[in-house]
């Protein structure tokens, strides 16, 4: 596994072991075999943490971009990139992991517990680029994840919703060889704030699964009735028709 460390890496490590608040900026190399049948088409997108001590906000890299074009865009049309829209916020001071979900001209919030991985730590080192890494092995959702966490960066962040390790996890693979999350980048970042995005409309699984259901049974008519009562409507250009949703064998949370 090749991994690109810039020079304020060391920084980084060095400010983080000393409980600062200052903040670090992961990117990970995700994969995930959706559906077993057809094994060869493997999703790949890049996500980008942002984590403290107390916090870590998770996302497909290309709508950070997204995000930080938008702050600066005049234009009503928009194209939505690749990749997906969530986003996934963790406080370990609340023990809450609050999901993302943009919505039409809205941002859903759905928060619950965070969920503990029991971490084995497994007497094994292994160098990743100039980083000495420690090696464990948790359960979780299903799956059995083969870790390698760096103690010389002490956060508890991982990516998507791996975390709890004493130190920050470089790779994750779960033993069917169907999930991986590998880091690529890593650097100290200015603010050392990790906030949660606002504003944010806060509704259950259930009630997001039903507004779901509306919009894939008859798009036309949601779109309507949702612009209807907008005052400033956005008109979002999806890459492609809204179709039935995919049904895939695989997810990442098997149970």
């Amino acid at each position: 596994m090749q991994i690109k460390f810039i020079t304020l890496l060391i920084i980084s490590c060095i400010a983080l072991n000393s409980n600062s608040q200052t903040a670090l900026i992961a990117k990970y190399s995700f994969s995930h075999v959706r559906d077993t049948n057809n094994p060869q088409n493997i999703y790949k997108d890049v996500m980008i943490m942002t984590a403290n001590n107390n916090a870590s906000l998770y996302k497909s890299y290309t709508y950070h971009l997204f995000d930080s074009l938008m702050e600066h865009s005049t234009s009503n049309e928009i194209k939505l990139p690749k990749g997906s829209p969530e986003q996934l916020y963790t406080n370990f001071t609340t023990q809450e992991v609050i999901l993302i979900r943009p919505w039409i001209n809205d941002k859903f919030a759905i928060k619950t517990s965070l969920q503990k991985t029991n971490w084995e730590l497994i007497d094994s080192t292994q160098k990743f680029g100039n980083l000495i890494c420690k090696k464990a092995r948790g359960k979780f959702r299903g799956r059995v994840y083969n870790c390698w966490y760096c103690p010389d960066i002490a956060v508890q962040s991982g990516p998507w919703k791996l975390n709890g390790l004493p130190g920050l996890i470089i790779n994750a693979t779960d033993e069917r060889n169907q999930v991986s999350f590998i880091l690529s980048e890593i650097w100290q970042t200015q603010n050392q704030d990790v906030e949660l995005p606002k504003p944010l409309t806060y509704i259950t699984e259930e009630k997001f699964n039903e507004i779901l259901e509306a919009l894939v049974s008859n798009p036309n008519a949601f779109l309507e009735n949702n612009n209807s009562n907008q005052n400033n409507t956005i008109e979002l250009k999806p890459t492609s028709k809204v179709k039935k949703k995919l049904k895939w064998n695989n997810p990442l949370e098997l149970n």
